[in-house]
């Protein structure tokens, strides 16, 4: 999976309310597992997941065609707010 690639989110990490989500960072764990982490269409920030968790519990659907360059939590969150993942959404 890569930055800005839509995924959903399955009833396995998330109950009974499955939802779409944005990647909005790859990095690295060890030398060769890259992770993901995914902020869901609600604004709710998952955090990381490993490529077992990734296996396990995403499923790409499409790529967004949006760009994203994580900073930190605090301007994500207002990234979220001001509407910045509105467009990878379809909303």
């Amino acid at each position: 999976m890569e930055v800005g690639d839509i995924v959903f989110v399955n009833h396995a990490f998330l109950g009974s309310h499955p939802q779409e989500g944005f990647v909005y960072e790859k990095y690295n764990i060890g030398s060769d597992k890259p992770g993901v982490s995914v902020i869901l269409k609600d604004g709710n920030d998952l955090g990381g997941f490993s490529q077992q968790e990734q296996t396990d519990y995403l499923e790409f659907k499409r790529k967004s065609g949006l760009t994203y360059s994580f900073k930190n939590v605090l301007q994500l969150d207002k990234d979220f707010r001001d509407g910045y993942f509105t467009k990878a959404f379809g909303d």
